[in-house]
């Protein structure tokens, strides 16, 4: 990391002399979004905070969480929670706004390339549009 351009005759007193700029750097003292583990850290610091709030995580998949009738499934910064009880996911997102920004999408209709339809019974459909169309193009069913 470079120290920022500043306009002439403005000091930075940590780097008291122009040369400083070449021989000195700066030390992170947060994470920035674009490094190369950005994504690790901001997995660590969810991870962490959904387990204060009684979280458990999957021994099988590390991006599924559980907790008394609900699942957290997360993929990078994308999440969907998952449960029987509307009230549950309700709680859980007012939980999770106290700590982080995060916008509410709503009933779940499409994720990661995937389309959930409910039926009124409570089964849900899961089906992939874009990609059969991709496929169908590329075999040339289209």
């Amino acid at each position: 990391m470079k120290p920022p351009k500043v306009p002439t005759g403005f000091a930075i007193l940590d780097l008291p002399r122009p040369s400083d700029c070449i021989t000195k750097c700066y030390k992170l003292i947060k994470n920035l979004y674009g490094l190369k583990d950005a994504g690790k850290t901001w997995f660590d610091f969810l991870s962490k905070g959904l387990e204060e709030r009684g979280w458990t995580p999957s021994s099988v998949d590390a991006s599924l969480f559980t907790k008394q009738g609900i699942m957290l499934v997360v993929y990078v910064d994308d999440a969907i929670l998952i449960s029987p009880d509307d009230s549950l996911i309700d709680s859980e997102i007012q939980s999770l706004k106290s700590s982080y920004f995060l916008t509410d999408e709503g009933p779940l209709k499409d994720y990661l390339g995937t389309r959930f339809v409910r039926a009124e019974d409570g089964t849900i459909e899961m089906t992939q549009p874009k990609m059969i169309e991709r496929v169908l193009e590329i075999v040339g069913l289209n």
